[in-house]
C-alpha cells in the first residue's frame, strides 16, 4: 500500500498518466476536477468528500483553478466498495473509539 498526498496550488495539474496500481483520489480541501473516471473523457468536479476510484492501467489526470488537497491511496488489493462493516477482523488495541 502506498499513501501520498497532493496540493496542487491554482492552475496547477497533475498531466495524464497510468495508474500503477488500483488508486483512490480522496479530496480534502479545495477543489478541481478529474479526467478517466470510467472512461469518461470529460472532467469531474471534485470537492472535499468526494473520492475518485481509478483502476490498473486507467489513464487519468487532476487540476485545479483554486487549489486542491487530496490523499491518494494506492494498493494492489484496493477495494473501493469495502465497508468498514465488511472487513473480517477485530478492532486493534488502543484504536480510537466513541466514548
Amino acid at each position: 500500500m502506498r499513501v501520498d498526498f497532493a496540493y496542487p496550488r491554482a492552475g496547477e495539474r497533475i498531466g495524464e498518466h497510468e495508474a500503477e496500481l488500483p488508486k483512490l483520489f480522496c479530496v480534502v480541501d479545495g477543489s478541481g476536477w478529474v479526467t478517466g473516471t470510467r472512461g469518461e473523457s470529460e472532467s469531474t468536479v471534485v470537492t472535499p468528500g468526494i473520492a475518485v476510484y481509478w483502476t490498473l492501467g486507467e489513464r487519468h489526470e487532476a487540476g485545479t483553478e483554486t487549489g486542491m488537497a487530496a490523499v491518494i491511496i494506492q494498493a494492489v488489493s484496493l477495494d473501493p466498495d469495502a465497508t468498514p462493516e465488511s472487513v473480517d477482523r477485530e478492532p486493534d488495541e488502543g484504536a480510537f473509539r466513541d466514548a
